[in-house]
């Protein structure tokens, strides 16, 4: 099985591209779980400890580490382990891929790797001014509107940066809308599957 992940700011369609990719029967996708995010974690509280290297470390810590060969020996097994837990967790007959969505996919992109290395992600996006509508149109909206236009222009830059890699496909939440069999159809090409999506979910997304 392949690791598929899904990211987007809020209110860009990740959560119905999610559900998109879940309904193909090759695909197994679940929203918002911590499970891929705590092992994240994790390995990254490793890499912290790590910069200890040649010093004494907590008693707590039961590995050692004398060298960067050794400690990167020592992170590629723990995190094999990590993965296999990972597609036993997500495991059901037919599946090619597994996976997640969640906006914290984005940061980790050049993390992700350590733990799956042969990852595709879909990163959704939409009209800045329509994220802003949407926004002031959910009733536990109180944040900073100055705040959330920068993080936008800032994510559009990102989008911009990484849009070209193999591994990348950037999901445009108006032409979802527009064009759901036309954008199924790119998805289906974009992991090399047949076109088997249920395109009925698209209808009403907000």
């Amino acid at each position: 099985m392949k690791p598929l992940l899904v990211s987007g700011m809020g209110r860009t369609g990740t959560t119905i591209t999610a559900r998109l990719l879940d309904s193909h029967p090759a695909i197994h996708m679940t929203v918002e779980k911590r499970i891929i995010r705590t092992m994240l974690a994790y390995l990254r509280d490793l890499d912290m400890h790590s910069t200890r290297l040649g010093k004494t470390k907590p008693e707590k810590y039961s590995y050692t580490a004398e060298t960067v060969d050794e400690w990167l020996a020592i992170r590629k097994a723990i995190a094999a382990g990590l993965r296999k837990s990972l597609e036993c967790v997500y495991f059901k007959k037919g599946i090619q891929y597994f996976g997640d969505k969640h906006y914290s996919y984005m940061k980790e992109i050049n993390f992700l790797p350590i733990l799956l290395p042969n990852f595709k992600m879909v990163i959704t996006k939409r009209d800045k001014g329509e994220i802003i509508k949407s926004l002031l149109r959910q009733h536990w909206f109180h944040g900073d509107l100055g705040k959330i236009s920068v993080e936008i222009d800032r994510v559009n830059s990102f989008i911009e940066y990484v849009k070209d890699r193999p591994n990348i496909h950037i999901l445009t939440l108006e032409k979802l809308r527009s064009k759901p069999k036309k954008m199924a159809k790119e998805l289906a090409d974009f992991l090399e599957l047949q076109d088997k999506f249920d395109t009925k979910l698209i209808k009403g997304a907000k």
